[in-house]
């Protein structure tokens, strides 16, 4: 268990996608941290974190897949909800 306030954790390179879900997320009233890239999030990640990651699947550099590869190689237990906006049945 931890301290950390429960947070959503935003990871998409689109910015209009990005500011929507925050912008949704806040007016639920729920925390939220945005992230234009994986790296980004990598840099910042902490095993303190508490909440779940909305993690775009295809982004330039690092995609959403390798991110969770990375997190996984960490023990993370944040929950990771999956956008895409490029998804097919095989990807699913």
């Amino acid at each position: 268990m931890t301290d950390t306030q429960q947070t959503v954790y935003v990871v998409e390179d689109d910015e209009a996608v990005r500011d929507s879900l925050e912008l949704l997320l806040k007016s639920d009233g729920k925390p939220v941290s945005t992230y234009d890239n994986a790296n980004a999030f990598l840099k910042d990640y902490s095993e303190k974190m508490a909440g779940c990651i909305v993690l775009d699947i295809r982004m330039p550099g690092m995609d959403g897949m390798e991110l969770q590869k990375k997190l996984n190689e960490k023990h993370s237990i944040l929950p990771i909800i999956f956008v895409t906006g490029h998804g097919d049945v095989p990807m699913a």
